[in-house]
């Protein structure tokens, strides 16, 4: 018999569960909540918490590399430092996250809420960004893009011709929108276009 502490409280007895992320899958399928639940350092690769209630779970250090969290409630949980790759966050709640230091190169945070979440610059990068951005902002990441492929290639695109990015990798991706396409030159670098995406999205930051 194997008895596992999910937080302060609830403890599971699933003789046939053999690990922590065994044992998180059960509680998802069955609608058990993961609040506070303290996940820190777990390896939780590929495992499916989709819709899962782990507002203020601790997941610091945590592998969630290609996890499903689609449409998870993730409120105030701690995901610094966490290994977040190629992770399915799309609809997910993450407002007040700590994920300051973890890694979300291609992760997916399509429509995700990060409201008052908390990033740092590096793990800023390579996340999707779809929501409410202003189309100046737009037209500046657009502009970005076309540094790297270059300004016809997206004047094309714009008119509808091909994706100038195909089978090409992107440091932000966002909703791109060929109506408001223009040539020209980047306004914003660096740490001023990571703060500028921040202050719109509301996102806060350790810079």
């Amino acid at each position: 018999m194997k008895l596992f502490r999910i937080d302060g409280s609830l403890i599971i007895d699933k003789p046939e569960i053999d690990n922590l992320k065994e044992l998180v899958e059960y509680c998802v399928r069955e609608g058990i909540s993961l609040r506070y639940a303290n996940m820190q350092g777990a390896n939780m690769r590929y495992a499916n918490m989709q819709g899962a209630n782990i507002r203020g779970a601790d997941m610091q250090g945590a592998n969630m590399r290609n996890a499903s969290m689609l449409g998870a409630d993730m409120q105030g949980a701690n995901m610094r430092g966490a290994d977040m790759r190629s992770a399915d966050m799309r609809n997910a709640d993450m407002r007040y996250a700590k994920m300051q230091g973890a890694n979300m190169r291609n992760a997916d945070f399509w429509y995700a809420n990060m409201r008052s979440a908390r990033f740092g610059i590096l793990s800023f990068l390579r996340i999707s960004i779809c929501g409410d951005i202003s189309d100046n902002l737009i037209l500046e990441l657009m502009r970005h893009d076309a540094e790297f492929v270059g300004e016809e290639k997206m004047s094309v695109w714009a008119k509808g011709g091909e994706c100038p990015y195909k089978d090409m990798e992107r440091d932000f991706l966002f909703c791109e929108n060929p109506k408001l396409w223009k040539p020209g030159k980047p306004k914003l670098r660096g740490l001023d276009l990571f703060k500028a995406i921040a202050k719109e999205l509301k996102i806060k930051h350790s810079l």
